[in-house]
Formats: C-alpha cells, structure tokens, sequence
C-alpha cells in the first residue's frame, strides 16, 4: 500500500509545476483519499473473502451431519468413513487459513475439493441404493401351510367308531425375486403316500409349485413353470376351508391342482375383470407327459359393481377347459371341461355356487361320458360383535352324477361345521362329514361296499 502510494506522489509531482507550499496539500489530500478508497476496496474484498469460507464452512458441516447419518445407516460403511475423515480435515484447514492475507486461492481450493467431495458421496449414495436393491431382489421369503386332523369315523369306509390323528397336508413355499416384477416361487407337498406299489407307503415329499411369476406391468401376469391349473384354486379361495375339504372339481378329480405349462392373466385398471388363459400338459403335478396334445383353457371373472357398496361382493367366475388324452392308436380322446361359479359376500354372510360339467372319451373317440357336479357353499360369521370375526358356521353341499349314462351312482356331500379363528394363521374347525350314495358304490377298506361314510373331524388349518 506504501509502496502505491508514493508512486502516486511521484507521478503527481512530476506531472505538474511543483512549488513549494502552493499545490502540495492538495497532492497530499488527493493521495489520502486514494489511500481511503484503496483499504475500502481491501476491506471490502476481504470480508467477502470471509464470507465466502464461512458458508463453505457451514457447507462441510452440513455433508458431515448427511455422511455420518449414512454412516450409521450403513453399518460402517468404509468409503463413507473415509469421506468423514477427508471432511474433519478440510474443516481444520477452514479454520486455519480464515484469516489467511491471501484467502481468495484457499476459497478457490476448498470450494473445488468440496465439489469432489459431493461427486464421492452422491456416488456411493446410488452405489449403496445399488447393493439394497440388490439385496431386496435375491432375498427368500419363506411361508407355509399345514392341514392336521383328528377324524372319528361313526360308519362307513374305515369302520365303524375308527378313529385317527392324521396330517393331510404341509406345504412350504419359498419365493425370491429375481429381478424387477419377477418371482421364483418353489411349493413342497408333504402328503399321505397310500398309492399302491409305492416305495414307501407314509408321510412323502414332492413339488406341488415350481414356477416363474412375472408382473410384466400392474395388469398383466405371467406364469411359467409348475403352475395353478385354472380352478381348482380359484375356488379354494372363495371357499377358504381347503383344509376341511377339497373343491369339488378336486375332489371329483376334474382337474389336477397343478400343472406344468404357462399362464397369462390380465386384470383391468378398475380391478373388475380378469381374464386368463392357460397353456397345460394336461397329465398333471404327480405324473409326467404322457402323450403329445396340449391342453386350454380360458377362465373370466368379473366383479362388475365396484362402485355400489351392496353389490361390490359379488362375483361370477365362469371357464372353459379343452383337453385331449391319447388312445392307444394315438387318436385325441376327448377330455374337456365347462363350469362357472356366483359369490356374494356381505355383513358376515357369504355364500357360493359352483356348476360343472365333464366330458371324457375313456378310450375310443367315438364313446363320450359326460358327468356333472353342483357345490353350494357358505360361511355365517357369529352375531355377536365380539364373536364376528372369531366363531363361524360352515357348510357345503355337494350333488354329483359321475356319469349321465348310468343311473343309481350318484353321491352327495353335506358339510356343516364351527370354525374358531383363534387368530388369522391358526383356525380349528369342528365338523361332520357325511357322504350318501344312492347305491353301495363306497368301498371300504375291508372291501365291502356300503352307501354311507360319516365322520366327525376336528381340523386345524395354519398358516405360517
């Protein structure tokens, strides 16, 4: 500054006819006044300056508050450590050089590491947001399902007043996702083996599900693998005591549960209709192919008053099943299947009902047997308001002629029992089980045949 000024007094002097005492105040006000303007500027320059690492400084605070939350969060992740300590350093360099005499190459400096230091962390943010993802889409969630009894059979196929403890069914589903929208699910079936010649007559483990379930978007599904075939479960679902009794179609062996081939299911925005079409073997989950046609099926559903509160329960549900086995000639024999379903449900009440209708060709092309079946099936929720949602009366009512051709072998199933939710995954259902047949046509196991078999159960279903 010294320097500044006496250039400007030697420069005013030359520049003009020095005498003594006549202009050399004013040489000297001129030169105070620029010496005033040069500190304000100085000045001036310098709080900026300081400013300047002040918010910065506040700036390094704010990253070191984000990283060390993240840190936490992280469990310690390194690369964040390692920023915390690039952070501690520069916010003692900050401190150190605010007084600098040349702060503007610090601010400089510290403002561009800073910029490097938001790149590292925004970078390890999307890479720790990477592995999570990640993490998310290769975890297993396991789930299961087990169907125990206690039967009291009063007469009929195991004899009269025989009585067992017995376990019907445990299945363990394991699902993973493998990447956006897509699921890999694996179901086992632990069940009674009793087929005949089997290896091993008792508790036996097989696949029951082995598939790919892809979301392609919120509507539209795909199945591919071991699947659900195409009714069976839908109804299960609407009756909901799989675990007291198989849906009729199961039961009469119209369908298998599962099958392997590939679905697609497509379900509108509004969530009231839904259509899927299926691709099949058509042989099942407990056999393999055994001949070259495939099966198809097509199924639609349709809650269409979604916005009328009295009638957004119902529901009907109808399909079409075309099938084919081979003959000993490798001709199609006729296999299909046609059947529709009406729910309603509302103020704990519920009820459905099933038609269906078969078509088999046993061995010759030419030779059709048709049969059909009728299951009616509901659900009465306690009166009392503490008791709703706990106690229960079940009941179902199954009519089935096996084959129209013939008379006298048709058969009724009449379910009613008391269901005990003692919470959603535990419920234990106390019901009898009596089936009529119009003629003996039930065998017993001793090998007689009678036309009555009554049990009374005690089921538990749980789900885990």
């Amino acid at each position: 500054m010294k320097r500044v000024l006496i250039c400007v007094l030697i420069v005013s002097c030359a520049s003009s006819q020095y005498a003594p005492g006549q202009d050399f105040k004013k040489v000297v006000d001129i030169i105070v006044d620029i010496e005033a303007s040069m500190k304000k500027m100085v000045d001036a320059e310098q709080s900026e300056r300081k400013s300047q690492i002040t918010d910065l400084k506040k700036e390094i605070a704010d990253l070191r508050t984000s990283v060390t939350a993240e840190t936490q969060s992280e469990q310690g992740s390194k690369s964040l450590k390692e920023i915390q300590e690039r952070l501690t350093t520069l916010e003692k360099k900050s401190i150190e050089n605010s007084t600098s005499s040349n702060p503007s190459v610090f601010v400089g400096q510290l403002s561009t590491l800073i910029t490097e230091l938001k790149q590292t962390i925004e970078d390890g943010r999307k890479a720790a947001l990477a592995a999570s993802a990640y993490q998310g889409l290769s975890s297993v969630q396991i789930t299961g399902q087990m169907f125990s009894f206690y039967s009291y059979t009063l007469a009929g196929i195991e004899g009269d007043n025989f009585n067992r403890f017995d376990l019907d069914r445990l299945y363990l589903t394991a699902r993973g996702q493998i990447f956006e929208g897509a699921k890999l699910q694996l179901t086992s079936d632990l069940y009674r083996n009793s087929a005949a010649g089997s290896y091993y007559s008792g508790l036996s483990l097989r696949i029951k599900f082995a598939m790919l379930d892809y979301a392609v978007t919120p509507s539209l599904t795909i199945k591919a693998g071991m699947i659900p075939t195409v009714w069976p479960g839908f109804v299960d679902g609407i009756w909901k005591y799989r675990g007291v009794q198989t849906s009729v179609t199961d039961r009469q062996t119209y369908f298998p549960t599962a099958d392997l081939g590939a679905s697609v299911t497509y379900l509108t925005p509004d969530k009231r209709y839904e259509v899927a079409g299926f691709v099949l073997n058509g042989s099942g989950y407990t056999s393999p192919e055994n001949n070259r046609f495939k099966d198809f099926a097509v199924r639609i559903s349709a809650s269409p008053f979604n916005d009328t509160p009295l009638l957004k329960p119902l529901l009907v549900a109808g399909y079409i099943y075309k099938g084919a086995n081979a003959s000993s000639s490798g001709l199609a024999l006729q296999r299909d299947r046609v059947g529709g379903l009406v729910s309603y449900s509302y103020s704990g009440l519920s009820a459905g009902a099933e038609y269906d209708v078969r078509k088999d060709a046993p061995s010759n092309p030419d030779t059709t047997m048709s049969g059909n079946a009728v299951s009616v099936f509901g659900e009465f929720s306690a009166p009392f308001e503490e008791l709703k949602n706990t106690l229960s009366l079940i009941w179902r009512y199954d009519l089935v002629d096996p084959d129209n051709r013939k008379g006298g072998d048709m058969n009724r199933l009449l379910i009613l029992g008391i269901a005990y939710k003692v919470n959603e995954r535990f419920i234990i259902v106390l019901d009898n089980q009596s089936l009529y047949a119009e003629t003996k046509t039930i065998k017993r196991n001793d090998g007689t045949k009678t036309d009555y078999d009554g049990k009374i159960l005690v089921n538990v279903i749980l789900n885990f």
